[in-house]
């Protein structure tokens, strides 16, 4: 019997330091973000796991759209959640088509980008969940592109990062995504309005 697909909703929460753009990642453990993958015949959406054993794997806060609810609404609840920042969802930056293998079977993902603003952009992400989460971190953006077709991250500052395949399928999916979301960064600048 096929299942139907299931949504996905990752809450993308970026920092400028002035120089670089960074973005809020966080160590998954356990569930489907918890594997290593090898991506099939250059299509990065199709999946197959390696006999090695799991690994923890970065993705930014997110998880399931539950019914009735809208994506930006989930954004806003997973973000709170699991690192305990208040945010407000701004826009949907991109969509995904992932095929992601645990154990014997192939979950299929629709994961929704949806790129957030925190209410206090000085605040510190919280280990919320930590039998999900092993951390939170601020990312460069370039650092999280420099990942090679096995997920992880090569010849770049910070650490080897091993990314959670749909992130990987973004960044296959979306070549210009840092620009847009430097973009999209500079128009959520606050306007104060003159009475």
């Amino acid at each position: 019997m096929a299942q139907n697909p299931r949504v996905g909703v990752a809450a993308l929460i970026l920092r400028n330091d002035g120089h670089q753009l960074t973005l809020l990642m966080g160590c998954r453990k356990e569930s489907h973000g918890a594997s290593e993958f090898l991506p099939v015949a250059n299509q990065s959406q199709y999946f197959l796991p390696l006999t090695r054993k799991a690994q923890d794997t970065w993705a930014p806060p997110g998880g399931h759209l539950e019914h009735g609810e809208s994506y930006f609404a989930c954004a806003e609840r997973e973000t709170l959640e699991e690192t305990g920042l208040r945010v407000h969802a701004k826009k949907l930056v991109a969509v995904t088509n992932d095929l992601i293998p645990v154990l014997e079977i192939v979950k299929h993902y629709v994961t929704l980008y949806v790129l957030c603003e925190p209410e206090d952009p000085v605040a510190e992400p919280e280990i919320k969940e930590p039998n999900k989460c092993g951390g939170w971190n601020f990312v460069e953006l370039s650092h999280v592109r420099a990942c090679t077709s096995h997920g992880q991250s090569t010849g770049t500052r910070g650490p080897a990062l091993a990314i959670f395949p749909p992130i990987l399928n973004l960044l296959d999916n979306y070549p210009e995504l840092e620009k847009t979301l430097q973009e999209e960064t500079c128009k959520a600048v606050p306007v104060t309005l003159m009475a």
